[in-house]
């Protein structure tokens, strides 16, 4: 009797753990497409995938998830279009596919930039903080006269009328070494 009770049981519980399985699977598989089609063109060349792709960027974008605005601040010497242009952000269309490491690091090598922090804000938002390098030094080369920063980076051509209260250094190296050399000379009148 007890046998039949065991066999009874299995046949009537037997397909539920698969169900359990299998829902999540599918849900998953579904999910990794539209990812997948939201993050390439390739993709996309089929009419269906379109069409999907498209309802799962709505429905993204519905949940609050979708790129609508980016704010920048600290963008003094810089300038907010260098800023925006360094994102790259005309293929991303979500905040979930945008590469925020990624676009600090491209920010970053604008000559101005020291350092850029970006983060999300729900829905729909991105912003971005620019912390700039200040100039130190006037740097006289054969060609031009270069605004360079404490760490010797060269930060802009200029004259002298922009920037007359710095100090003037010239010279292979002068750049990299004029920190320390105005640490010197501070002790002198």
């Amino acid at each position: 009797s007890s046998g039949t009770l065991q066999a009874r049981s299995s046949r009537k519980y037997g397909h539920r753990p698969t169900a359990r399985l299998v829902l999540p699977a599918v849900l998953s598989l579904l999910s990794g497409a539209v990812a997948f089609g939201l993050s390439t063109d390739q993709w996309q060349s089929t009419s269906w995938a379109r069409s999907l792709s498209s309802h799962a960027r709505a429905v993204v974008v519905g949940t609050g998830f979708g790129l609508d605005q980016v704010g920048v601040s600290g963008a003094t010497m810089t300038g907010t279009s260098a800023v925006l242009d360094r994102m790259e952000m005309d293929q991303v269309r979500t905040l979930l596919l945008f590469d925020l490491k990624a676009a600090a690091n491209r920010i970053e090598q604008l000559p101005w930039v020291k350092t850029a922090e970006i983060t999300r804000r729900y829905p729909g938002q991105l912003h971005v903080k620019v912390h700039e390098r200040e100039a130190f030094a006037l740097w006289q080369t054969d060609k031009a006269l270069k605004l360079v920063d404490i760490d010797g980076r060269v930060l802009a051509v200029t004259n002298t009328r922009m920037a007359p209260k710095l100090p003037v250094v010239s010279g292979r190296g002068a750049p990299e070494t004029a920190a320390e050399l105005m640490r010197v000379l501070v002790g002198y009148p």
